[in-house]
């Protein structure tokens, strides 16, 4: 009997044992490497970013004998971008982009002359998308390229009537480059490419059409982070209900907007102390917010800045009296939410809760602001 137990007993430790390896064996491995040489470069740097990531987080790393090496972990198939720089503070390549996916490696041999040039070997995906980039490039961007210095030209001789042809062929390369795009995502409904190409082209599409195609998407795509923004896109459009959102100001207190906008006309204002066109935006939101806050008109500033010392300082400089709070850096920033890709960037929100206006220039704004206000 007692040898009965004993084995019943060495027989679930087994078991538990095997359960363990088992889930250890099946854990993801989401490393990635991206290796390479850059063409006729011995020194340099090379910087990698994510597509839609701010430059803030953008791996570097200095050439030896014209080879680069970065590592790091992704849990989905993205888009990333190196560019080449002979040093910091020189201006750098246009970016070559590719996908990579966890647990692959990706070697490419960097032609910073003629990106399509280059050698590319990557993952399943990231041979799929370079395959998909040179098509677009041999097919539509090279067209476009060729019409460049004619449409300098005609520029330079202030000839309307040839530019305005230039124009026209652009327009239609542009349109014939958006419907191969659009039937590219049809044909590939499960494909993180297609996210991707429609997130890169979401301010080009109309709307509706936006829409629609991303409807098709299928829904294993809904944690890949260009489907979640694209969503976000089209939530953010003028008569949509506003995104509502917490952040914390910079003695920790939580402020959640929707307890903030009740019948009140809100802006939401993006920026940062580092951008020079927000520093100037702030100066007519000062005028903006002293003449209207007494009739129901509040300012929610959101900031991109890392530097708390630096965000404080230009609040005091600028005398921005109204409500400032620090945006997150990771995957919940209220900026990805509102999918803002630049700052200074406006965000009017009516006394009804709905997106009344999407801009960053004053005048409109100013003329928008009291317009809501009167129709309180």
């Amino acid at each position: 009997m007692k040898n009965e137990k004993s084995n019943l007993k060495r027989m679930k430790y087994i078991s538990l044992i095997l359960i363990l390896l088992t889930l250890f064996s099946c854990k993801k491995d989401n490393s990635f490497i991206v290796k390479g040489k850059v063409l006729n470069k011995e020194s340099g740097i090379v910087r990698l970013n994510q597509i839609g990531e701010k430059a803030f987080d953008a791996k570097t790393c200095e050439l030896t004998n014209g080879e680069f090496y970065f590592k790091g972990e992704v849990g989905l198939p993205e888009e990333f971008f190196i560019q080449y720089k002979e040093n910091e503070s020189s201006r750098g390549t246009d970016y070559f982009k590719f996908f990579v996916e966890p647990g692959t490696e990706t070697e490419i041999i960097f032609d910073t002359e003629d990106f399509y040039k280059s050698e590319f070997n990557g993952s399943t995906i990231g041979n799929e998308y370079w395959k998909v980039s040179q098509t677009i490039s041999n097919e539509f961007d090279s067209k476009i390229k060729k019409l460049i210095p004619d449409y300098q030209n005609a520029q330079n001789a202030e000839d309307k009537e040839q530019l305005n042809k230039i124009v026209g062929k652009l327009d239609s390369i542009t349109n014939l480059t958006q419907n191969w795009v659009l039937d590219y995502v049809l044909a590939h409904t499960k494909s993180y490419i297609s996210a991707d190409l429609l997130y890169q082209r979401q301010f080009n599409i109309d709307v509706d059409t936006l829409q629609k195609y991303f409807d098709k998407l299928d829904k294993n795509l809904i944690e890949s982070k260009y489907y979640k923004r694209l969503k976000s896109y089209l939530s953010v459009q003028v008569g949509k209900p506003f995104l509502d959102f917490e952040l914390t100001d910079l003695n920790g207190n939580i402020h959640k907007l929707s307890s903030i906008a009740k019948d009140k006309v809100i802006l939401i204002d993006f920026w940062a102390s580092w951008c020079k066109p927000c520093r100037e935006h702030n100066k007519h939101l000062k005028e903006l917010y002293e003449n209207n806050k007494s009739n129901g008109f509040e300012i929610v500033g959101v900031s991109q800045d890392r530097d708390t010392t630096q965000f404080l300082t230009a609040i005091q400089q600028d005398e921005m009296t109204w409500l400032n709070l620090l945006d997150k850096n990771d995957e919940n920033a209220v900026s990805k939410k509102y999918e803002t890709t630049s700052v200074p960037f406006n965000v009017l929100i009516d006394s009804n809760g709905e997106i009344a206006y999407l801009a960053n220039d004053y005048e409109n704004l100013e003329i928008m602001v009291n317009k809501l206000l009167n129709n309180k």
